[in-house]
């Protein structure tokens, strides 16, 4: 197993709209952290899978040797983790079933399409509606409380 294959790029060929949106998970890291009650460790395992995908994304789909990697399967821990994790604190949300049902259908169509920016395209939705869920439900179970951005002992002097 190699340590990292080095990307092919190829734009007339390949597609790397999935690398794009894998750079999203960097800010909603920050959101996650800043705006929500949820544990710290949870968005630094959310930053640093986003550099980690980023990196794994950056192969498109089609490119020789680039899915055997030591980048591959640790990408794929971090989603594994992040998926059971996330079930877990959004379990009281229907919504979170139906998303996780569209994921799977999702995934499986990745799986077993052939054409490779079609893939790329798929990856990218699949992205997507992740970070979609965890923004909206963590704002809806795990908001951090604040009534306004004036502090209450100036509101006392009026």
């Amino acid at each position: 197993m190699k340590l990292y294959t080095k990307p092919e790029f190829d734009y007339e060929k390949y597609s790397y709209l999935s690398a794009y949106s894998s750079i999203l998970f960097i800010p909603l890291s920050y959101i996650i952290h800043d705006f929500t009650t949820l544990p710290y460790w949870f968005s630094y395992i959310i930053l640093i899978g986003s550099f980690i995908s980023c990196m794994h994304h950056l192969r498109p789909y089609g490119q020789k040797c680039s899915w055997c990697d030591l980048f591959y399967y640790l990408d794929i821990t971090i989603v594994y983790f992040l998926c059971i994790y996330s079930i877990y604190l959004f379990f009281n949300s229907y919504r979170t079933y139906i998303y996780a049902i569209t994921l799977t259908c999702n995934y499986v169509m990745i799986r077993y399409i052939n054409n490779n920016k079609l893939k790329t395209q798929l990856h990218t939705l699949f992205h997507l509606i992740v970070i979609y869920l965890l923004i909206k439900e963590s704002f809806i179970f795990y908001p951090k409380i604040t009534n306004s951005f004036i502090s209450l002992k100036y509101l006392d002097k009026y």
